[in-house]
C-alpha cells in the first residue's frame, strides 16, 4: 500500500507518509487548498491527474478503507471521488510554496495561526533601557542629553575659487589679463554686429514680401500694371 501512514496536524491538513518502493518513504503535507499531481490505479488501470485533496478520511481500525476525496476538475465539484489508499501509487505537491507549507515539511507542528504566532518576536529593549542595562545612571530625558555633543570648533575658511581670466588660461588663452579682457569686449561688438545683421535680414525680408503684394496686385488691375512695376523697381534696388 502506498501510502502507509498518515498524521492529522490540524482539520483537513495531514502529513502523509508514501513509500516510493526500494524502501524509499517520503512525506508529504496535504492541504485543501494545495494542488498535487496524483497517480493512481483505477478498474486496472493506471491514472494521472492534477487537483485538489479538500478532505482525508483515516479509518484507523481498517486501513484499507481509508481514502483520500480527489478533486480534479476546475471547478472542483464535477470530478471528485474518493480514491482509497491502496489505488494511490503517488502524491507530488504542486503548489507553489508558502513559508507554512515550507515550516511543516521541516518539522513545523500546529496550525497556521500558531505558526503565524511565532514569527512575532518579544518587544526589544529601548536604547535606554540598553544604556541602563550597561550602566548608565539617571532620567531618560538625562541620557537624551548625553547624546547632543558640545559643539565644534570653526571650520577654516575655503580656499577661494579661481577667476575668469585664470580659467580662461587653463583653457588655452595666452596673454596678460588686460588683452584678455579686450578680448571679451570684442566678443560683445560681434554679438552686436550680429544682432544688427539679423535686422537688417527682418527689414529686407519684408522689402521683398511689399514687392510680392505689388506684383500680385498688378495682375488683379492692368490698367495699375506700370505704375506697380515702377514700384516694384525702386524697392528692389533699394
Amino acid at each position: 500500500m502506498p501510502i502507509v501512514g498518515s498524521e492529522p496536524i490540524q482539520k483537513n491538513y495531514y502529513r502523509l507518509t508514501i513509500t516510493m518502493g526500494g524502501g524509499i518513504v517520503d512525506n508529504i503535507l496535504v492541504t485543501p487548498d494545495g494542488l498535487y499531481s496524483v497517480y493512481f490505479i483505477k478498474e486496472g488501470r493506471y491514472y494521472n491527474a492534477t487537483g485538489r485533496i479538500p478532505k482525508i478520511v483515516v479509518d484507523y481500525c481498517n486501513p484499507q478503507n481509508s481514502f483520500i476525496l480527489f478533486d480534479y476538475s476546475a471547478d472542483r465539484s464535477a470530478c471528485r471521488e474518493r480514491l482509497y489508499f491502496p489505488q494511490v501509487q503517488l502524491i507530488k505537491d504542486v503548489t507553489p510554496n508558502s513559508a507554512y507549507r515550507i515550516a511543516v515539511e521541516h518539522g513545523f507542528v500546529g496550525t497556521v495561526e500558531d505558526w503565524l504566532a511565532s514569527l512575532k518576536g518579544e518587544t526589544g529593549k529601548s536604547a535606554y533601557e540598553i544604556a541602563v542595562d550597561c550602566g548608565f545612571t539617571g532620567t531618560k530625558e538625562e541620557w537624551l542629553a548625553t547624546l547632543k555633543g558640545e559643539k565644534g570648533d570653526k571650520g577654516d575658511p575655503g580656499k577661494d575659487g579661481k577667476s575668469a581670466y585664470e580659467i580662461a588660461v587653463d583653457h588655452g588663452f595666452t596673454g596678460t589679463e588686460d588683452e584678455w579682457l579686450a578680448s571679451v569686449g570684442d566678443t560683445t561688438e560681434v554679438y552686436n554686429r550680429v544682432i544688427n545683421i539679423e535686422k537688417s535680414i527682418t527689414w529686407i525680408e519684408g522689402m521683398v514680401a511689399a514687392s510680392e503684394t505689388a506684383l500680385v496686385n498688378s495682375l488683379k488691375d492692368p490698367s495699375t500694371a506700370k505704375t506697380n512695376m515702377t514700384k516694384i523697381t525702386r524697392v528692389t534696388k533699394a
